[in-house]
């Protein structure tokens, strides 16, 4: 677990780096980290995680300026994340790509809570890892034969759609309805292109089913931080509010949950439906 920790650090500094250059259309990997006030490279002393800034007394080396909180705080978010993940999986390979999706998602929430947009590089860091994650589990399991049948929600039809491509399929529909329903009602954009984006993403990672109980969620916690943010006065009513990092935290909760956020979901829908106890495969 301390190992993830260091890791999560070390990534958690890159995720810096893409928080920071993204929005401004700037390459993550050149040119090489500069202090922003002087402009000066920075070395290999200056990047430690968390140690460089507290030793250098939340100072630049060279100029002096201070150097904002953000950046050990990520760091910090991020190690606390991947080491967290050890207790949901264990040593696994499930726990690599759930590593990479939470790193995105941190990416994700900071860019769109400060510039209101989610890079689509981001976006499709997750569809593609998101479809490398469920080829990896078919093929170590040596399921892929059976990899085309996958159930249709709440019906006893089969799709033969793999489970991260169905999972696409479905959080895509499922924003897009979504989206054109409160476009419809509110006469203004209810979400953005990047939300939908993210929707494919996050169905990618966490199949169809992960991909609703996190929407919900997400609507969840959207509406509890909006009201909060209006109640207090930082918001006024209609103002506009990412709905990004409310999908983050909604799939958050199914990274650290899921074993019994999505059975929950499972039974609050059969008792809302009238519907029969639902079969699912066990989580995640």
């Amino acid at each position: 677990m301390g190992a993830l920790f260091v890791l999560g650090l070390t990534v958690g500094s890159f995720v810096n780096v893409c928080i920071y250059r993204m929005p401004l259309d700037l390459s993550v990997v050149r040119p090489p980290s500069r202090c922003p006030a002087c402009d000066t490279q920075l070395q290999a002393r200056d990047l430690v995680p968390v140690f460089s800034f507290l030793i250098q007394g939340r100072k630049c080396r060279y100029c002096k300026a201070p150097i904002s909180w953000r950046y050990a705080i990520g760091e910090l978010l991020t190690g606390v994340a991947f080491a967290a993940l050890f207790f949901v999986h264990g040593p696994s390979v499930a726990l690599l790509f759930d590593a990479a999706l939470v790193a995105a998602l941190i990416a994700i929430c900071a860019i769109d809570l400060e510039h209101y947009i989610i890079p689509d590089e981001l976006n499709l860091f997750l569809v593609v890892t998101g479809i490398l994650r469920d080829v990896w589990g078919r093929v170590a399991t040596g399921s892929w034969s059976h990899a085309g049948y996958i159930a249709i929600p709440f019906t006893e039809w089969e799709l033969t759609l793999p489970s991260s491509l169905l999972g696409i399929v479905v959080g895509f529909t499922l924003f897009l309805a979504i989206g054109w329903l409160g476009s419809a009602l509110f006469k203004k954009e209810a979400l953005g292109g990047g939300d939908l984006k993210l929707a494919m993403g996050l169905g990618a990672h966490l199949g169809w089913l992960g991909a609703v109980a996190s929407f919900y969620l997400a609507i969840v916690f959207g509406a509890v931080v909006g009201i909060g943010l209006i109640a207090l006065g930082v918001k006024k009513r209609g103002e506009y509010i990412p709905f990004g990092p409310a999908m983050v935290l909604g799939a958050l909760a199914i990274v650290y949950g899921g074993y019994w956020v999505v059975p929950l979901f499972l039974r609050l829908y059969s008792l809302s439906s009238g519907a029969g106890p639902v079969a699912v495969r066990s989580w995640p």
